[in-house]
């Protein structure tokens, strides 16, 4: 079971995450999330947001406008490499804790509605698809398998980090208070 971006043993009720320095190990997946992602608002020092399925995790850079993902395997060990930032990297844009993870490698990239000061409100990984809600409010689908565009709608303001998902159904949280159930019928 998932609340938001932490695994719970359904068994036990013990979160199974290991903390790094910036990031986050989902231990039975293997995934590198970045811990700057995981806020509850975009008021303050907004960062990229994030998401994982399974052993990999899916992010954007916005100084690059790049969306991608990036798997791992489970015995992957934290490379202190990653929170280092050097010219180079500076000079191409790859100074956000999600451009480090680019970095590992990714296993596709496409464009991204994101920019260095306009960041994507949301992003879940479900199943085959990737939602994604960019600055304006769009929600993308993306497939999983190869970040390829399936769709996309206009939502009204929504909240950060507005995404759940549970049988088969999307559900997406707005500013104003309302939780829109959207889902095949």
């Amino acid at each position: 079971m998932a609340v938001s971006r932490c695994r719970f043993d359904l068994k036990t009720g013990r979160v199974d995450l290991a903390k790094t320095t910036g990031f986050y190990q989902v231990k039975p997946t293997g995934a590198w999330l970045p811990r700057t992602s995981w806020r509850y608002s975009a008021a303050r020092h907004p960062s990229p947001v994030a998401a994982s399925l399974g052993s990999s995790t899916f992010a954007s850079v916005p100084t690059l406008s790049k969306l991608f993902r990036t798997d791992f395997a489970r015995e992957t060990p934290f490379d202190p490499d990653w929170v280092q930032v050097s010219e180079a990297d500076e000079k191409a844009g790859l100074t956000c804790s999600t451009a480090k993870l680019l970095r590992t490698g990714a296993e596709w990239t496409v464009p991204s509605a994101d920019a260095r000061d306009r960041l994507s409100r949301a992003m879940l990984a479900a199943g085959e698809n990737l939602f994604v809600v960019t600055p304006r409010g769009t929600l993308t689908i993306h497939r999983v398998a190869d970040g390829q565009k399936l769709g996309e709608m206009k939502l009204d303001l929504v909240a950060w980090d507005c995404l759940a998902a549970a049988n088969g159904n999307l559900y997406v949280s707005t500013a104003d208070g309302k939780v829109l159930c959207l889902g095949a019928r």
